[in-house]
């Protein structure tokens, strides 16, 4: 072995010596893993200048300034954007650990605490401050409660986060601050009464009692009732609220200004990165539509605006009451226009639970800019299912697809709206901009057709709305962010989910699965370097596990047979190619778009015998491209594609097919995939008329799913053909048949999935 091969796989994942100052990307020697070189590590792909441009114009700090430019104007800003693999200002060095040649940070940005409504009805101890410290490794308290609401027991991460973003619904800050306040006169109204719930869960001898299921009930009662003050059209402002309007404001603003307190006590730059956020929640007849609104800085608005508030305002407008485009109206005047340096995005998340309402089509060329602007993101994945793509294995088809990788952790219900005893719907009755994928083909397609230019009659402009870049997060209800070890999941969302009981009986849990995380390269640990790479897409989503994923695309990458082995490789990359997240330049003529596309698994942790915990450090058992194009016509298309490994890995069985399988003793999977994949693939099928988006998804080989673990706990094996008869007798009078449900599948594929690369055809 090559003693360059260590230093190249810590290249690649952005682990070299750090520097104090940005400087030019030197050559590196790859990594190699034998023969082939697609099993070769790709070093990482980077140099000294963050790759986008801005898709608005900064001021003097560096802060993203309103859009004020005419449409066209607008449209040319996108363009220059769109077509640019130049970079916007670095933010200047402010640690010792700096890498102009990025490093991986892993994050979530969708975390909810007891300032959550829909947390705090359930028992959650946790608070902001509990939730930054849990993901800086921090232990802390969970349900079940005692009778004085104290928690039972603890919990911690495995390993640390490197961000976290509490995202609190803003639309419960008001009814929350008030009903937990004893000496407000609101207190003893029966809203707050049921929001405090009549029996503490923890003061029940155990969770058969038909106290603990009066307590439940009630608690599912009065949420469902605050679902519903969000989920008709117009939304209800709480009864408390309506008739204590006064109080209920002052605890909003109370609630938002701890948010914002706990944010910048636990905000450690060059360690631990903290951003003040919240979640914007409608919910139309349940669809979700729901956006987590992050902040890159402490200059914030002075209230977080709710869907109560931005409903009344499109109403006066004449507007949908969940029409976004109001909430940008209003971060726009209150966050860009404030002249303070505060600069926000919004980020989407659950479409697959929208009902195909979350990614419109754009009302004119603003709208489409507007929406390019404000959404650069898509959370993919959380603890509410996948939302990537969808296929049905009973029904042997998919929406809009056939990748039969889609059936991955799907929930089985049109909306929010819980689903649990009725067949799910077939996939004709899903929408398929309910799905990511979906919606970035959409995206080519409203592009290649263009908007009206009103300044223009007959002329237009070419815009693609929705150029989403993905991240993964947890949506955890319990204050626990980056809590995502499927082994011994503990629950999301308080006393609903606090035992293997309960998770695996619920109405939703079961179905439900620990979360996934974001992921950014970005130069260093700070607020502007990590929202730099937030605003540039540079991101990747996984389903909860820790691999570190690259993807670059290129016309001309040199000799591709060895380019997972060039020791320039960094140089040539950054030079001739760019990262996930932006746009390939124009085509030179002749020449089809390659992609360097490269994972080093997850490093895993060790269990108290210093062997892999399971479920972490599985090897990779495969690379692939997904892309995405319109034709000439119109119409979409799709493809998937393995491009790694080869058919002598152990990753495949005999006859060169992929293993789905794992020993139901260990939870292992049957063949062995790879530590580290690396390859290069070039779109033979390319048409340079044709817009396409390319992305790389990363299977790790198979694992036990946190339920199967779960049912085994309970002396229910998933694997087992006495599957059933298990179920009936191991927990008396406990329903525990889910842990042999065929939709609920005993074994899962964690995965990553890269932001695209786009190619539009001209400038």
């Amino acid at each position: 072995m090559r003693a360059s091969r260590a230093a190249s796989r810590a290249e690649a994942a952005g682990e070299g010596q750090p520097h104090a100052a940005p400087r030019p990307a030197l050559g590196h020697r790859c990594h190699s893993r034998g023969r082939d070189p697609r099993r070769s590590a790709a070093p990482a792909l980077c140099r000294s200048l963050p790759v986008g441009r801005a898709l608005r114009p900064r001021d003097e700090e560096g802060v993203m300034k309103p859009v004020t430019l005419s449409v066209v104007a607008i449209a040319s800003v996108l363009a220059v954007a769109s077509g640019s693999a130049g970079a916007a200002d670095t933010p200047s060095p402010q640690c010792p650990t700096y890498q102009p040649l990025r490093q991986p940070f892993f994050g979530d940005l969708h975390v909810h605490t007891n300032d959550s409504v829909d947390a705090f009805v359930f028992d959650v101890v946790n608070g902001p401050r509990d939730a930054y410290a849990f993901a800086r490794g921090g232990e802390v308290g969970m349900t079940p409660v005692d009778i004085d609401r104290k928690p039972t027991r603890t919990w911690k991460l495995r390993r640390p986060l490197d961000f976290t973003a509490v995202t609190d619904h803003s639309e419960g800050f008001g009814v929350t601050r008030v009903c937990r306040d004893p000496t407000s006169p609101a207190y003893s109204l029966p809203e707050c009464q049921l929001l405090n719930g009549i029996i503490p869960t923890s003061a029940l001898p155990n969770p058969s009692d038909v106290q603990f299921a009066l307590h439940k009930t009630i608690s599912q009662a009065t949420l469902l009732l605050l679902i519903a003050s969000v989920g008709v059209v117009p939304p209800n402002v709480p009864v408390t609220c309506r008739l204590y309007p006064d109080q209920c404001d002052a605890g909003a603003l109370s609630i938002w200004q701890d948010e914002q307190d706990a944010a910048k006590q636990y905000d450690d730059p060059c360690h631990f990165t903290t951003f003040i956020a919240y979640e914007w929640t409608p919910m139309p007849g349940t669809a979700n539509l729901h956006r987590n609104v992050v902040f890159a800085n402490e200059h914030v608005p002075g209230r977080a605006f709710s869907y109560f508030e931005t409903s009344e305002r499109a109403r006066s407008e004449g507007k949908l009451d969940y029409d976004a485009r109001v909430l940008w109206e209003m971060l726009q005047e209150n966050c860009l226009d404030a002249g303070t340096g505060c600069d926000v995005l919004t980020i989407p998340h659950n479409s697959n639970f929208s009902a195909g309402l979350m990614f419109p089509d754009p009302h004119d060329a603003k709208e489409a800019a507007d929406r390019a602007v404000w959404e650069p993101l898509v959370e993919i994945t959380q603890h509410k299912g996948s939302s990537e793509c969808r296929f049905d294995r009973m029904y042997g088809s998919g929406v809009d697809t056939t990748d039969e990788q889609c059936a991955f952790e799907q929930e089985p219900s049109l909306t929010l709206l819980p689903n649990q005893y009725l067949p799910p719907p077939p996939p004709e009755a899903f929408q398929a901009r309910a799905f990511v994928r979906s919606v970035l083909k959409d995206g080519l397609a409203l592009e290649q057709q263009g908007f009206d230019d009103p300044a223009n009659p007959g002329t237009k402009l070419n815009i693609n709305p929705f150029k989403l870049g993905v991240i993964g997060s947890t949506d955890t209800h319990n204050g626990t962010p980056g809590n995502t070890d499927e082994i011994d999941w503990p629950g999301h969302v308080g006393n609903q989910d606090d035992t293997e009981v309960k998770r695996m009986s619920g109405a939703f849990t079961a179905r439900s699965n620990p979360g996934g995380l974001a992921v950014v390269w970005a130069e260093e640990n700070t607020r502007d370097s990590i929202f730099a790479a937030l605003r540039r897409r540079e991101t990747y989503g996984t389903s909860g596990t820790r691999p570190k994923v690259r993807f670059f695309g290129a016309w001309d990458f040199g000799d591709a047979t060895s380019l997972c082995d060039d020791p320039s490789l960094v140089r040539v990359g950054y030079q001739q190619g760019v990262p996930m997240g932006s746009d390939l330049p124009p085509a030179p003529p002749g020449k089809k778009p390659r992609f360097v596309a490269w994972a080093l698994k997850d490093e895993g942790v060790l269990d108290d015998s210093g062997s892999l915990l399971p479920g972490t450090g599985t090897p990779l058992q495969r690379l692939q491209i997904v892309k995405g194009w319109v034709d000439n016509a119109g119409a979409t298309h799709e493809r998937v594609l393995n491009i790694a490994p080869t058919r002598d890995d152990g990753a495949l069985r005999p006859d060169g097919s992929f293993s789905e399988d794992v020993d139901p003793q260990t939870c292992r999977a049957t063949t062995t995939g790879s530590g580290e994949l690396c390859t290069v693939w070039e779109d033979d099928d390319f048409d340079p008329t044709q817009p396409a988006f390319y992305y790389a998804r990363v299977l790790e080989d198979p694992t036990c799913r946190w339920s199967t673990y779960a049912c085994r706990k309970l002396g229910v094996d998933p694997f087992a053909d006495t599957c059933l008869a298990q179920a009936e007798t191991a927990q008396p009078g406990q329903n525990l048949y889910d842990c042999c449900a065929i939709r609920l599948d005993p074994v899962i594929q964690e995965r990553a999935w890269t932001s695209p690369i786009w190619y539009r055809p001209g400038s």
